[in-house]
């Protein structure tokens, strides 16, 4: 009884199989009988066609409308798409650098045209346009002792002078790595006095920093004897332990700043 039941079944699902392949087949013949019974009238070839007017937005290319026949769709495709994609990349690239250039308190010239301060390629169009930043309005002290830049690097033997950074009171520069030392006498310290700082602040100055210590020693002259200083805020005068003392200026590629200036005298110890 059960093998007569297990064969009915069988026949039934196979009676409705054929049934469907059936109806599929018939489907696909009227198809091709509407396909070869109605003119073909959405090809963007067509002289009458007013296919490239059809459901458009501005400024949108017609990827398909093509007068050869003979190239694949998806070829005409991309040789349309790619430079378009192409060309929204660069114009929305360039649209990032320029805010870029403002966030940082510049603003963009050609290169041609005058800038009251220091001109930085790397913002603003990169072929056709400069970031210019202004004076930043930061002090300009006066030291007794000459000027030096912490560019200059090497060993310092003044009694008395000012240190800092390259372009001040404009913005310093970038990737930079800058190593001075100042040496006294025997019996005398060296202090520190900043009259102005403006650094790209981190609450780990992990960034653009100054990184003052004791050559001797290797302690930090700053805050709570941090060796790191970066910000705005102004540390109280410096005293190094020694009589030698090392001032490091890091900057990385990203926010740049005034800088700094500083004051610094030998004082017996």
């Amino acid at each position: 009884m059960k093998f007569h039941c297990l064969l009915l079944f069988l026949f039934l699902g196979g009676a409705l199989q054929l049934c469907g392949a059936s109806d599929f087949l018939t489907q696909i013949s009227e198809i091709g009988n509407e396909a070869d019974f109605y003119p073909d009238d959405i090809d963007s070839r067509d002289a009458d066609d007013d296919y490239d007017d059809y459901d458009l937005e501005e400024g949108e290319p017609d990827y398909f409308d093509d007068d050869d026949a003979s190239e694949k769709p998806t070829t005409r495709f991309r040789r349309a798409a790619v430079p378009d994609t192409m060309s929204r990349w660069m114009r929305r690239h360039e649209r990032i650098r320029a805010h870029g250039c403002k966030l940082r308190g510049g603003y963009c010239v050609q290169p041609g045209e005058a800038c009251e301060g220091k001109r930085v390629q790397k913002f603003c169009a990169k072929y056709h346009g400069h970031c210019c930043f202004p004076d930043w309005g930061l002090p300009v002290p006066e030291c007794p002792g000459r000027e030096i830049n912490i560019t200059d690097g090497g060993v310092i033997t003044d009694t008395e002078g000012m240190i800092k950074s390259r372009g001040y009171p404009n913005i310093y520069d970038r990737n930079s790595h800058d190593t001075m030392v100042i040496n006294a006498p025997e019996n005398y310290v060296i202090e520190i006095e900043f009259k102005a700082l403006d650094l790209e602040y981190n609450s780990f100055c992990g960034h653009d920093y100054l990184r003052i210590v004791d050559t001797a020693t290797n302690r930090g002259l700053g805050w709570f004897n941090e060796p790191l200083i970066c910000g705005d805020v102004i540390p109280p005068v410096l005293r190094s332990l020694t009589n030698s003392v090392t001032i490091e200026m890091v900057t990385d590629y990203n926010i740049q700043k005034g800088g700094f200036v500083a004051c610094f005298r030998m004082v017996p110890s």
